[in-house]
C-alpha cells in the first residue's frame, strides 16, 4: 500500500542466469496488469483483510 491508500503491484522479473530462460518485458507488463484487475475487482475484500491484520489502533 502506498501512503496506506493505494494498493502497489510490482511486477519484478530478472535476466536470464546460468543459461535460462527469462520471461520478456511485455509479458511482464501484461502480467502486472492482470494482478491489477483481480486487484480492482476484489478492493473491498482486501481492504478489509489489510484493516484487520495489519491496521492496528
Amino acid at each position: 500500500m502506498i501512503d496506506h491508500k493505494v494498493p502497489a503491484v510490482i511486477e519484478l522479473k530478472i535476466d536470464s542466469v546460468n543459461g535460462g530462460q527469462a520471461d520478456s518485458p511485455l509479458r511482464a507488463l501484461l502480467e502486472g496488469l492482470a494482478y491489477c484487475a483481480i486487484i480492482e475487482k476484489n478492493l473491498v475484500k482486501i481492504s478489509a483483510e489489510v484493516a484487520s491484520k495489519f491496521i492496528k489502533n
